[in-house]
């Protein structure tokens, strides 16, 4: 359900900030620059309201109207609908359209007072993801895809807005799958840690292992659609990158955080196997091509972290009631006792574009919109 009333609800995060007013950061949205605010200590609020407005346009980027350009792309899709009436269409998920119309419609309102067009989204229960501008003229029109296409970008840099696909390498195979649940029991059977305040519900799926690549915001089809093409195209340079099957080893307990005592993550280290650096190469290749095609937010791009996720309190808050805090848990026993885990080699079979909460019904691995095989 797309449920994107004024009063829509959410999870934010806010920070308390400071900003020098003379010389402020700054972040390109598009062809636009905005001021960017320094965040330090967090603080969640449950159940607060979208804010209208996600970035803070630098004065005088988006006041003067002819200093507006818009995308050739954006005019080349403006159509005469009738005679005088001119319309173009987005393609745009219903997640993004609360954050865009905005509280009470202010941010709809701000968009269309600027170009002088109407931006329609649609009814709720329609399935069809399409946002409409319509105007007439055709500049109006232009003028008012300028603002919609500014808006969805902020929003997808936006805290409140969550990925909703990430590149992944699977983990799972018969033998790690195996070694893993044997893991699980050992220390979930085990009443030496039953004061740890480890939730049983913290542990990674088996079949769920896997490697992440890059966290994506992927919230309409248009880039759903270049993000399987990318791959598509990739895999000529990948393989010939590769030359041959890539393993890993998994091996080795390590921790996220820097006390032991109180535990968010715990992961399983990640080395290639054999000599080279082919996996490193691979995912930074594939970090460089999504960012340089707009699949990935600027503060996503950095290098890979090679680790393998076994146990994740987020689960846990998840899986409990409305309003739950994230608990963390006492690892230190278990990093004694099972520090060396070892779930074996494993021969990375593909880079899957893998979507989050959606999950293949005969493998048990997270739903792929698009996969490059690797061997």
């Amino acid at each position: 359900k797309c449920p994107y009333n004024t009063g829509y609800q959410v999870q934010l995060t806010i920070y308390s900030a400071t900003m020098d007013v003379c010389s402020p950061s700054l972040v390109q949205v598009g062809s636009r620059r905005y001021r960017v605010q320094q965040s330090s200590s967090p603080m969640v609020i449950e159940s607060a309201p979208v804010m209208d407005t996600l970035l803070e346009p630098e004065e005088g980027d988006l006041d003067n109207e002819e200093e507006d350009q818009w995308d050739p792309a954006d005019e080349a899709a403006v159509q005469e609908e009738a005679k005088g009436v001119f319309v173009s269409r987005y393609s745009a998920d219903c997640a993004l359209f609360p954050i865009l119309i905005g509280r009470g419609g202010s941010a709809k309102k701000q968009m269309e007072e600027a170009s002088g067009a109407q931006i329609i989204f649609p009814p709720q229960q329609q399935s069809r993801n399409v946002v409409q501008v319509k105007g007439k003229s055709r500049a109006a029109v232009c003028k008012g895809c300028l603002r919609l296409r500014l808006a969805i970008d902020s929003a997808l840099q936006s805290r409140l807005l969550d990925y909703n696909f990430f590149l992944s390498f699977p983990l799972a195979n018969p033998l790690s799958v195996q070694k893993f649940i044997a893991f699980r029991h050992a220390v979930t059977s085990d009443t030496a840690f039953s004061a740890s305040g480890l939730d049983p519900s913290s542990f990674m799926t088996p079949e769920h292992l896997h490697l992440t690549i890059a966290m994506l915001k992927l919230y309409s089809d248009e880039a759903r659609y270049r993000a399987q093409m990318l791959l598509k195209k990739l895999q000529p340079q990948i393989l010939e990158l590769l030359a041959g099957p890539l393993q890993v080893h998994l091996q080795g307990l390590e921790i996220m955080n820097d006390d032991p005592s109180s535990i968010d993550v715990l992961y399983l280290q990640v080395h290639e196997v054999g000599p080279g650096n082919r996996l490193e190469q691979l995912c930074e290749k594939l970090v460089q091509e999504f960012a340089s095609n707009g699949l990935l937010s600027p503060q996503d791009i950095r290098p890979v972290k090679l680790h393998a996720t076994v146990i994740n309190t987020r689960y846990a808050m998840r899986k409990a009631e409305a309003g739950a805090q994230r608990q963390q848990f006492d690892g230190r026993l278990l990093l004694q006792k099972l520090s060396s885990l070892d779930l074996g080699v494993v021969t990375l079979p593909a880079v899957h574009l893998s979507q989050r909460g959606s999950f293949d019904k005969e493998t048990g691995y997270y739903s792929s919109l698009a996969v490059m095989q690797l061997n």
